[in-house]
């Protein structure tokens, strides 16, 4: 009988100490999320502030961009990648082109550049992309 309680008991305990890790696991990710929406918004101006950095002939202020950039990806904001062919999860197209010898939505040109925060899209990358091989009249 005691035997039996015991192990009910510590059945009990096994149980309950998963579930505190799984509610301890779902309270971190609600924190991070809660992290995220309170950064988007500035990361999204910084974004701004970063295209203007880029533009710029100044050797200097491309220097304070890329400090910019590497403070920014410690608090999860990345550039978007780009990608061979056209991802509409991470890209939007401005334009296309043809292209002999470019298969249809390659990626050929970045014209803006993307950025996640943790994963998530903030702005997507602004890309022209292949319309297919340019036809060649008989």
């Amino acid at each position: 009988m005691i035997a039996q309680r015991l192990d009910e008991l510590t059945d009990l305990f096994r149980r309950r100490l998963l579930q505190d890790r799984a509610q301890a696991r779902a309270v971190e990710a609600l924190r991070a999320q809660v992290d995220d929406l309170r950064l988007a918004p500035l990361c999204r101006e910084l974004i701004l502030l970063l295209d203007r950095i880029d533009a710029s002939e100044d050797d200097f202020a491309r220097s304070l961009g890329e400090e910019l950039e590497e403070i920014l990806a410690h608090y999860g904001l990345e550039r978007i990648p780009t990608t061979p062919s056209f991802d509409p999860a991470i890209q939007r197209v401005v334009s296309t082109r043809p292209k002999t010898g470019a298969k249809e939505g390659a990626v050929l040109e970045v014209v803006r550049e993307g950025y996640a925060l943790n994963g998530s899209v903030l702005r997507p990358q602004h890309v022209i992309v292949a319309s297919g091989p340019r036809e060649v009249p008989s």
